[in-house]
């Protein structure tokens, strides 16, 4: 085999060719990446549905948290990075950041939404949002307290509206909802008067409640101190030793009894 200098020579200079080739277009892809067109521009901070806005989250206060990591070539910006940051932020429950082609970013949010203050050992140890789950964030606002395992808050959610449904019509609230670990249900009125409903049928016992308050038990309100309503054809009921003058005081008496604010901040 004879040796071909020519040959040699032009599989050289298209390798150089090609070499500069490559460099010239990486340096085209770099310049155009971080040229003017691509660079972010726009952050929106938006929920889930375009008919929804946010309610609890500060968007400035995210967007400052965020900027570092998405400012910069829309190709290069962390979105893994401003993720894992708002994910960590106050009220957020679920995010999702992604990129906007040319030069946008967009932030979806499912925030929490507070149904109760969750009570551990008579203090406040975080918010109940409507799943149950348990999220510290500050609130201010008045939300009835759930005293209860953490492993059943979802239920207590769940029965939280089924029997404020059923109080609505009578204008009763709950101030406290309670749930043992034996699945005993308990609850502290917006009048001060507790509720015991105990295991079993606990929604037809509430039901037969909300029938004896409208015939007759409405009209010792201030007096009561509990209803009883544990009794296969009835209840029992218990006066307190002083009456109160309003339903207000009625309810701070009995808070006071069981060392809980039902408006204490978080």
């Amino acid at each position: 085999m004879k040796y071909n200098e020519n040959a040699v020579s032009g599989a050289l200079t298209k390798f150089l060719y090609g070499v500069i080739g490559l460099f010239l277009l990486g340096a085209a892809i770099r310049w155009v990446s971080y040229s003017d067109y691509f660079q972010i521009a726009t952050v929106d901070i938006v929920a889930p549905q375009s008919h929804q806005t946010l309610q609890y989250v500060d968007k400035q206060k995210l967007f400052n948290r965020l900027k570092p990591h998405l400012s910069g070539s829309f190709f290069y910006v962390d979105l893994d990075e401003a993720q894992r940051l708002a994910s960590q932020s106050e009220w957020v429950d679920d995010v999702v950041v992604e990129r906007i082609f040319p030069n946008a970013i967009r932030i979806t949010v499912k925030e929490h939404e507070p149904v109760a203050k969750w009570v551990q050992e008579g203090h406040v140890a975080g918010l109940v949002d409507g799943e149950g789950k348990v999220f510290q964030a500050a609130y201010n606002k008045p939300l009835p307290l759930f005293d209860g395992d953490l492993t059943v808050l979802a239920q207590m959610v769940s029965q939280y509206k089924i029997f404020s449904s059923e109080l609505q019509p009578l204008r009763l609230g709950i101030l406290r909802l309670q749930y043992t670990p034996r699945s005993s249900w308990s609850m502290m009125l917006n009048n001060g008067i507790e509720l015991r409903l105990g295991k079993g049928d606990v929604n037809t016992r509430l039901s037969r409640f909300a029938n004896a308050w409208q015939h007759s038990l409405h009209e010792q309100a201030l007096l009561l101190d509990y209803v009883d309503m544990r009794y296969g054809d009835g209840f029992a009921t218990r006066n307190r030793s002083k009456a109160a003058a309003n339903s207000e005081e009625a309810a701070k008496m009995a808070l006071e009894e069981t060392n809980l604010e039902p408006n204490s901040n978080h």
